[in-house]
């Protein structure tokens, strides 16, 4: 079986990360993988060693080996993405699948200010230049998912848009097995970070966008709140800000309490997660937050670390108390509620941590889910011979 992934971004990122496990333990299991980039096709390195082929798509344009796929994986339907297949998908005729991660209508009125219905009364030539390629079209998405053989979901949720009778597959995210997650304290990394021994660590290892930068800055008024009431916590920040996260009182907040670091290696990422006392996965149910999954909370969860997170997505799953600490509100001050519970109770902290640690390595390893994405191969690939 040769599979051959289309995203729309570098592997440097999160929908990186799941393509760079599921291609690994794919082709363990035997099947041929080709990871497509748009660009900078060599970030692939930053993540670990590859056991497939990674390609810009200027590769496979001017490709003479005439090589063939069995499927094409289109990571969301995104523009760049969408535009990049149908190419390829004309050069290597056969079946395509689409995965979604995220409520791309959501995302798309978040970015253009306007409502979907009204966007898809809009005239296409307006239209095309209103929606850059970074998100999906409002149109033209939908008319890829109906033609695709088959839809993968991170979330069941994500089903709302798949079209009727298209086989789909539920897809969560996991955490990378060969890193030890939950490893002891690296003391030596927090001291030079400036950390103080006796402040508590919570760190946020995610990127900053249009539908997330509200609930970001919850978190960072909630270690504020918490250092006012005289607790003593640092924010460590990894990621990149696609949107401008700052006024006067977040630029405060930032310089007095906040650990920005930017884009990390993965290899640092455990390390990183040894020196917290706790992990946020800031939000509320909604349009946004129901229908993904984020995905640093898989390694959040291997940590053994306490992981505070919203009653939605992967939150239904979870046990309040038990596996995680559910938020009841999701604003700053039920954070730094929750937070404060934590960091008086040892105990506590020490249970929630383990019993997120056991969910994550029943449901969330990345072989376990790449053993279904496989079976699902199968299954489409034996339905196509079969039309």
């Amino acid at each position: 079986m040769k599979i051959l992934f289309v995203t729309y971004r570098h592997l440097n990122n999160n929908s990186g990360v799941h393509i760079f496990n599921l291609a690994n333990q794919l082709t363990r299991l035997g099947v041929e993988c080709v990871v497509c980039v748009p660009d900078h096709k060599e970030t692939v390195a930053l993540l670990g060693t590859p056991l497939f082929e990674v390609v810009v798509a200027d590769d496979l344009r001017q490709d003479e080996t005439k090589r063939s796929f069995d499927l094409i994986h289109v990571w969301t339907p995104r523009e760049v993405t969408r535009k990049i297949a149908l190419e390829l998908l004309a050069l290597y005729p056969c079946p395509y699948i689409v995965h979604l991660e995220d409520n791309e209508e959501f995302i798309i009125e978040s970015y253009a200010g306007f409502p979907i219905g009204f966007l898809k009364h809009i005239p296409n030539i307006l239209l095309d230049l209103l929606i850059p390629e970074t998100i999906s079209h409002p149109l033209r998405y939908k008319e890829f998912l109906e033609k695709a053989s088959g839809v993968t979901v991170i979330m069941e949720t994500l089903k709302d848009f798949c079209p009727p009778n298209i086989p789909s597959r539920v897809i969560w995210a996991g955490y990378q097995e060969d890193l030890e997650w939950d490893m002891s304290q690296n003391a030596e990394y927090k001291r030079r970070l400036g950390i103080a021994r006796d402040e508590f660590v919570v760190a946020y290892t995610g990127n900053v966008h249009a539908a997330n930068q509200e609930e970001v800055a919850s978190l960072y008024e909630a270690i504020d709140i918490l250092n006012h009431r005289g607790v003593p916590v640092k924010l460590i920040r990894t990621g990149e800000d696609h949107v401008r996260l700052s006024n006067k009182k977040l630029d405060e907040i930032k310089k007095k309490y906040g650990v920005e670091l930017g884009l990390i290696s993965r290899a640092d990422m455990p390390s990183l997660l040894s020196i917290t006392d706790a992990l946020v996965q800031p939000g509320k149910p909604g349009r946004f937050n129901d229908y993904r999954f984020p995905s640093k909370l898989p390694e959040y969860l291997a940590s053994g670390k306490p992981v505070v997170l919203p009653k939605s997505n992967i939150g239904h799953y979870l046990k309040n108390n038990e596996e995680c600490l559910l938020l009841d509100r999701g604003d700053a001050l039920d954070i730094a509620e929750k937070l404060s519970l934590l960091f008086s109770n040892e105990s506590l902290r020490n249970a929630i941590g383990s019993g997120g640690r056991q969910f994550a390595e029943k449901h969330l390893r990345w072989s376990h889910i790449a053993d279904s994405l496989h079976s699902f191969y199968i299954s489409l690939l034996n339905d196509v011979k079969s039309k």
